[in-house]
């Protein structure tokens, strides 16, 4: 099933090869958190200060 999932997918890449991206980030797990409202903003990757 996820084979005959993942051929539909790549026809309709082939022929609509600019829309590939709609396919990005699709599953919730991928995304990123985001803050929920009144919490505080996650530090940018890289400014955190060493502990």
């Amino acid at each position: 099933m996820t084979q005959a999932m993942a051929a539909v997918w790549a026809e309709g890449v082939r022929e609509h090869p600019q829309d590939w991206h709609m396919l990005q980030r699709f599953w919730l797990a991928d995304l990123e958190r985001r803050p929920q409202a009144g919490e505080p903003a996650a530090p940018e990757p890289g400014t955190e200060a060493a502990r």
